[in-house]
């Protein structure tokens, strides 16, 4: 459990704009005025007052794909340098995600977007990946054995080629469990 309690959904959404923004800052990124109070937009829950013109100069102005991705690797930068600081610092990112799921903000799409991950997520999806490896592995191997100690087929009651499709949707989740855990490089 996070020490950083966020009392409310502002409080929550404040501390993610401040790191985004303490990212910036420290990259020496410029972040527009405009940019800056779009990351507290929202169309039903607690934002700026003035936010819908901020909104309708933000469109009229900025490309929205160029602005999310310019705000998704700052998230994934500031988030990695926080990390590296304080694990408190890294669960609060976490905790106020989770805060802000509950309603619906901009910068919440773009955080999920930044794919952050609880402390210790990768090394279960390694550990679950190794065990459909090892899972992949027992099958061959007594497949093999079975055949040439008994001269029986494994899946022998099942449809032609039943057993390929069962190897094929081991070495599919092993792939998949790879790709989540980073070990597959995203494109």
């Amino acid at each position: 459990m996070p020490t950083q309690q966020f009392h409310s959904t502002r409080e929550a959404k404040e501390f993610l704009i401040s790191r985004i923004v303490a990212e910036a800052n420290r990259e020496n990124i410029p972040l527009s005025e405009i940019e800056r109070k779009m990351l507290y937009f929202s169309e039903t829950d607690w934002t700026l007052p003035e936010i819908m013109q901020v909104n309708e100069e933000f469109d009229r102005d900025y490309d929205q794909d160029d602005y999310e991705k310019k705000i998704k690797n700052l998230i994934i930068r500031a988030s990695k340098h926080d990390r590296k600081q304080s694990s408190d610092r890294y669960d609060a990112w976490l905790e106020a995600i989770r805060i802000l799921q509950k309603e619906d903000h901009y910068i919440l799409v773009i955080a999920q977007a930044a794919g952050l991950r609880p402390r210790g997520d990768q090394l279960r999806l390694l550990i679950a990946g190794l065990g459909a490896a090892l899972a992949v592995l027992t099958y061959v191997a007594l497949s093999s054995f079975i055949s040439e100690k008994y001269g029986a087929t494994f899946g022998k009651h099942l449809p032609p080629g039943a057993d390929r499709v069962v190897f094929y949707s081991i070495v599919g989740i092993c792939a998949l469990l790879a790709y989540r855990s980073g070990w597959i490089p995203r494109g």
